[in-house]
């Protein structure tokens, strides 16, 4: 997820956990362990991040795509993450420390503000089609949400209203709080969100807002109800992706005679929409699968949106601004369904770099859609059609020219079922 649902996400479980737990026995203490609170949420909510700083540990893409989200996102380093934050806070605020000391109700619910705010992390980038692996070095496979855009702004609005409404300052308090009222509509007017979502938005919003205002001093209603619908958005849309994944496989095996084996299929949602959704699916069909399994020679790509009320939503309204490519429609336009890349890639070769492309090789320990266009390696998650401009991006021979990493994580191949790939016959 983006930094500001990370920080907003963190800052509203500080309140809430402050507004819920027993008063100290000063203002002034209670004062201070609100702000202790607040920033230790904030900073283990956002902490795992700093990997960012490792990633010119190797050349442009591997670093980004290998360490970050790496080491930092797992569950084991999550303690040595909690000693050094948790550290770095009890030597440097005075009085931050004496409460701590004084009062075990402060030192437990800071010491939860570490482990959760660093847990929140990684189960919120865990929520998109990037993936985490958390449970390194006992299992190092990717584990895919496929349910919630990287950037969400309905979290935004849940968590950030009944936290800005709840700032002591009132021009801080009413400046935060417009803008932050103010950004459905500047997402509809900028084309990522639809009309009607981002009016019910505001009106979420400014509820949000005026609950948290009658309750401003110790209330936590508002909260409360933040994040039961937090909780019932993402249970939502979990939901929608295996029900979306599933019209997704069903459309391509329709479309072969039934022949496909769906390999993998990654779901992205437009932002704040249920209806509206990417995909890019890797499937093998019998016509491919003729020879013996350990001959099999290639596989298939399918990039496209679909909507799940075509009737209501045709899939060519959904918002342009996500779409993997602008006008003129692909041909095979439906209302359900919209197809902007197919593509059939040599298995052969694909696995021929891997065994002599050391950087390829890594590349792989990332790459879930793998696909191949002139000398260029790409993940066909990330990519957008008529352009080259794609993160994942590897130049396959310039790539050649450098000498081999010995720093590589050892990630598991997402897709290491196209290496030893087991197809009944």
């Amino acid at each position: 997820m983006d930094n500001i649902t990370h920080s907003l996400t963190g800052l509203a479980a500080g309140e809430w956990l402050h507004r819920s737990i027993p008063p100290e026995n000063s203002e002034q203490s209670q004062q201070t362990r609100r702000n202790l609170l607040l920033l230790t949420f904030c900073l283990a909510s956002n902490f795992p991040d700093l990997d960012l700083f490792l990633t010119p540990l190797l050349s442009e893409p591997l670093g980004y795509l290998l360490h970050h989200r790496g080491h930092t996102h797992t569950f084991l380093f999550l303690i040595p993450q909690a000693l050094l934050l948790g550290g770095i806070l009890f030597a440097s605020w005075k009085s931050a420390r004496k409460l701590i000391l004084s009062s075990a109700t402060t030192r437990l619910a800071f010491l939860g503000s570490l482990l959760i705010g660093l847990g929140l992390h990684i189960g919120m980038d865990f929520l998109n089609s990037y993936g985490v692996h958390p449970f390194f070095p006992i299992d190092n496979h990717w584990y895919y949400g496929d349910s919630v855009f990287i950037i969400e702004p309905i979290l935004w609005t849940l968590f950030g209203a009944p936290f800005f409404t709840s700032i002591k300052q009132k021009l801080v308090r009413q400046l935060l709080f417009l803008t932050l009222i103010a950004s459905p509509l500047l997402f509809y007017m900028a084309g990522y969100l639809l009309g009607p979502i981002s009016w019910l938005m505001t009106i979420v919003g400014l509820t949000l807002g005026w609950l948290q205002s009658k309750d401003r001093n110790d209330g936590s209603r508002a909260f409360n109800i933040a994040f039961a619908s937090a909780l019932l958005f993402l249970f939502t849309q979990a939901g929608l992706s295996s029900w979306a994944k599933k019209e997704v496989d069903q459309s391509i095996r329709a479309q072969d005679q039934s022949t496909a084996r769906i390999v993998d299929s990654a779901m992205t949602p437009f932002p704040s929409n249920p209806f509206c959704w990417s995909y890019a699916t890797l499937y093998q069909t019998k016509n491919d699968d003729q020879k013996a399994v350990n001959e099999i020679r290639s596989y298939r790509l399918q990039k496209g949106v679909l909507s799940m009320s075509p009737d209501w939503l045709p899939a060519s309204q959904c918002p342009r601004k996500l779409w993997p490519a602008t006008d003129p429609l692909p041909e095979n336009s439906s209302t359900a369904r919209l197809v902007f890349i197919e593509s059939k890639i040599d298995l052969t070769r694909l696995i021929l770099e891997k065994e002599n492309n050391c950087h390829f090789n890594a590349w792989l320990r990332f790459a879930r859609i793998p696909i191949i266009q002139d000398d260029r390696a790409s993940d066909l998650r990330f990519q957008r059609v008529g352009t080259r401009d794609n993160f994942t991006n590897l130049d396959l021979i310039k790539s050649k020219a450098h000498p081999c990493y010995s720093n590589v994580p050892n990630w598991s191949y997402p897709r290491r079922d196209l290496f030893f790939p087991t197809i009944p016959h």
